[in-house]
C-alpha cells in the first residue's frame, strides 16, 4: 500500500493516516511544492507548460478565481485535462519535466522494497 496525495490535503490527511499506524515515505507521501500555486502535482510541472495552458485559456484561468462554485470547478477540470495535454505533448524524458516526478518514484520504490 503506498498512497499520494496533493499537498494541500496534507494537514487533514497525514493525521488520519498516522492514526492508522501509516508512516509517511513508507505508506504515504504529499505531492507537490510547498509554494503558492504549487501544492498539488500540477505544480511539479514546468512553468513553461503552465504558461503555454494559460495563455493560450485565458478565460478557464480567469474562471477558476472568479464565477460560481460549478464554474470554478468545471474550469480547474479543465485546466487539469489541458496541462496534462501539454505536458504529453512537450515533454522529453530528463530532469527539466521529469526532476520531481523522478524523486517521488524514488521514494515509493524504497518503501514498497521494504
Amino acid at each position: 500500500l503506498f498512497l499520494t496525495y496533493d499537498l494541500d490535503a496534507d494537514d487533514q490527511l497525514s493525521k488520519t493516516l498516522r492514526s492508522l499506524q501509516l508512516e509517511r515515505r513508507k505508506h504515504f507521501l504529499a505531492v507537490g511544492i510547498d509554494a503558492p500555486g504549487k501544492r498539488n502535482v500540477e505544480g511539479l510541472l514546468p512553468d513553461r507548460v503552465i504558461t503555454a495552458v494559460y495563455s493560450a485559456n485565458p478565460a478557464l484561468a480567469q474562471a477558476v478565481t472568479s464565477g460560481t462554485k460549478k464554474e470554478k470547478d468545471d474550469a480547474r477540470r479543465s485546466l487539469k485535462r489541458l496541462l496534462l495535454e501539454e505536458f504529453t505533448a512537450q515533454a522529453s524524458p530528463g530532469e527539466e519535466y521529469f526532476g520531481h516526478f523522478y524523486r517521488i518514484v524514488e521514494i515509493v520504490n524504497v518503501a514498497l522494497k521494504k
